[in-house]
């Protein structure tokens, strides 16, 4: 019984290695690719990645996908979620800022942005200034009188968030100061400024330009250079003079530091391949989102640029 007990783990312990090793030679993808998505079904974040996976089906066809919401303290719990999956390929994370460093600097993250390998950025979304329709204000210049005579709410989507940071910057440069209303994801802001539940929103363009358009709501300006050619009437800070009140948001793909290299290789391809295709780019005009793309080594020294000029603003005003 004994010789016979031996004999079975002695097989077991030469045939586990081999089923080890057959499942480690299979080719990538083998399995379902999730895109985890740190914020709420049906923002402009989760429409991105319902895009991108139709594009990314052309140019991997034998890979499937699966958008997986994980919203929750401003994309820092689904930032958490992507850096403690395995590396192994089949879990993308679709980060944005400036929320990603951020939760950095404020010292509340579990993890660093070494903890991420950068396969791009794929778009920025502009910062605006966005009433309600009916509201009295017409400009920045009546807005900054109203805030000054009176108290007003504002509306962003999360504390340490581009809207913060860009709300930020404005109080700064003109000297108001609003009582802020954070929301939990864009369609909550956009319900908010639309019912008329707040006296103004620091929000991205891509939300609130068919709006715009449309007289359901007023941007009052675009905290930028660029104009935007679907509503030209739009001023610019910069056209205001306000140049120190610039802000966009950016949406781009991360992975796990530790993925094989080989792993790595298909996904920039992928990355590369989609971004290149006419039709992403006029699907994303289509939505309103607007493609700048960099590649990966680009956007991750952009990610740390970024995290040092955060870190500044935050010893002025902790958040």
């Amino acid at each position: 019984m004994k010789k016979m007990l031996l004999a079975l783990v002695l097989v077991i312990l030469t045939i586990l290695p081999l089923i080890a090793e057959g499942q480690t030679d299979k080719a990538y993808p083998s399995d379902t690719i999730e895109i985890i998505v740190p914020s709420k079904a049906g923002g402009s974040t989760d429409a991105l990645a319902r895009i991108f996976v139709q594009m990314a089906k052309k140019h991997l066809p034998e890979a499937e996908f699966a958008v997986v919401n994980k919203p929750g303290s401003g994309g820092q719990q689904g930032f958490e979620y992507i850096a403690a999956a395995d590396p192994d390929g089949y879990t993308l994370g679709l980060v944005f800022t400036v929320q990603l460093p951020s939760h950095v600097v404020s010292g509340r993250a579990r993890y660093v942005l070494d903890d991420f390998h950068y396969l791009n950025q794929i778009l920025e979304d502009p910062s605006i200034i966005v009433v309600p329709k009916d509201s009295p204000i017409n400009n920045i210049d009546e807005l900054i009188s109203s805030a000054k005579a009176s108290q007003m709410t504002a509306s962003v989507n999360g504390i340490g968030s581009d809207d913060h940071l860009a709300m930020m910057m404005f109080q700064s440069a003109t000297s108001v100061e609003f009582a802020v209303i954070p929301a939990s994801g864009s369609s909550e802001q956009k319900a908010n400024v639309m019912g008329g539940h707040v006296d103004v929103a620091f929000m991205n363009l891509s939300q609130m330009i068919s709006q715009h358009i449309a007289g359901e709501v007023k941007i009052l300006a675009i905290l930028g250079n660029d104009k935007d050619e679907r509503a030209p009437e739009i001023p610019t800070t910069s056209e205001l003079g306000f140049d120190s009140v610039k802000m966009s948001g950016t949406r781009g793909f991360v992975i796990q530091k530790d993925t094989p290299d080989e792993v790595k290789s298909v996904l920039e391809k992928l990355m590369a391949d989609v971004c290149a295709d006419p039709e992403f780019e006029e699907t994303l005009r289509n939505s309103n989102q607007t493609m700048v793309y960099k590649d990966g080594p680009t956007y991750e020294g952009f990610m740390k640029n970024l995290q040092k000029e955060m870190e500044v603003l935050f010893k002025k005003e902790p958040w």
